[in-house]
């Protein structure tokens, strides 16, 4: 697995990786379904959107950003990472979603298409794993909600916790 750009500094035991340009990231996924969540970028960083009625990006009309997230392993060392998911990406993998297995065992690759760290996307299932060790949906929300700082509104305006 190639390391890349961690969306933020957080305290998390698994590295985030996403595809770069001429590197394709390759691994077996160890969830059955896909981790989503919607997010605005601002102040330097990005941040989880806490719902329209409670965002104030959202309510200056700003569009909210799509991310996805599997933990998976390498076939190569064993290592186990986050795996981040475009738009994109992730609504090609779903048209290889499967009940019940969902995306447990699948081996995927992500291709970026260019250079640059939001090029597009390409994501392949390439075959089936079946004997892995599941990683729970619970721990799995866990691991993701804490990538991502929390914007909350302050007497002197909104700031990240």
């Amino acid at each position: 697995m190639n390391t890349s750009v961690k969306p933020h500094p957080a305290e998390n035991p698994y590295p985030v990786l996403r595809p770069l340009h001429g590197h394709p990231l390759r691994f077996i996924s160890l969830n059955r379904e896909m981790i989503g969540l919607d997010t605005h970028y601002g102040d330097c960083g990005t941040y989880m959107c806490p719902g329209e009625e409670k965002c104030a990006a959202c309510r200056r009309g700003e569009p909210k950003r799509w991310n996805g997230y599997l933990v998976g392993k390498s076939e190569v060392n064993d290592k186990i990472a986050i795996c981040h998911i475009t738009a994109a990406a992730g609504v090609q993998l779903d048209f290889h979603y499967e009940k019940p297995r969902g995306f447990m065992g699948a081996r995927i690759i992500l291709k970026r298409s260019g250079p640059a760290m939001n090029s597009p996307v390409e994501a392949m299932i390439y075959g089936w794993v079946d004997d892995v060790v599941p990683v729970t949906r619970e721990k799995s929300v866990e691991i993701i909600a804490r990538l991502y700082r929390k914007l909350i509104n302050t007497k002197d305006g909104e700031r990240f916790a």
